[in-house]
């Protein structure tokens, strides 16, 4: 993902969402933050085609879909970490073939 396409999805954050959006800003070349209403917060991370994360914290646990090499086996490179770091997953949703 590139930086254009960050700003797309930052204007649809604002724009399209403001009613549950509190925040919303490109963090880095890499990352855009949105922080919602209800102090949750989410970072959304697409710096290449084969890596990526999308990671939703909120009070009593987080959703964290990524690629990172830290669990190797069955749910690798694709996961979801579900309700806390320990509880990890295959990832069955998303897809590397876009």
């Amino acid at each position: 993902m590139n930086r254009v396409q960050l700003r797309d999805l930052l204007r649809v954050a604002r724009e399209e969402f403001r009613d549950i959006v509190a925040e919303a800003n490109i963090q880095d070349e890499t990352r855009l933050r949105i922080v919602l209403k209800d102090s949750s917060i989410m970072d959304i991370l697409y710096p290449r085609r084969d890596k990526y994360s999308f990671h939703w914290r909120r009070e009593g646990g987080i959703v964290r879909i990524n690629t990172a090499p830290h669990h190797p086996g069955p749910t690798y490179p694709r996961h979801i970490h579900l309700g806390s770091e320990e509880r990890v997953l295959p990832d069955d949703i998303t897809s590397l073939d876009v």
